[in-house]
């Protein structure tokens, strides 16, 4: 999380308070920090910013591996172009648009 907040309150009701009044209220007590949550939410949009910057690093800046990567690098477009002249895999749902599956 990129802030915290904490909200302390103290209530006095003068003694024992049964479970029924606690119950009921308590949800409309708290439904005010959810609503603070949903104000100040910017997970996706900090996400975002964060993801632009760390592709523009790996788009923009010559990147420099040794022999292992190479080697890594290499072996993995080999299996890519394998997997992608092969007609004979099956098509996968994918949770994000961007990304296309195969069943290997």
């Amino acid at each position: 999380p990129q802030c915290k907040v904490s909200v302390e309150q103290y209530f006095n009701l003068g003694g024992l308070v049964p479970h029924s009044f606690v119950n009921h209220n308590m949800p409309r007590f708290l439904g005010g920090l959810n609503n603070l949550n949903f104000v100040f939410k910017r997970d996706d949009e900090v996400d975002r910013s964060r993801l632009d910057k760390l592709a523009k690093i790996i788009k923009d800046e010559s990147q420099e591996y040794d022999e292992n990567e190479k080697e890594a690098i290499r072996e993995g477009k080999e299996l890519y172009m394998k997997c992608k002249e092969d007609l004979l895999f099956d098509e996968l749902e994918s949770p994000d648009e961007i990304v296309k599956m195969k069943l290997v």
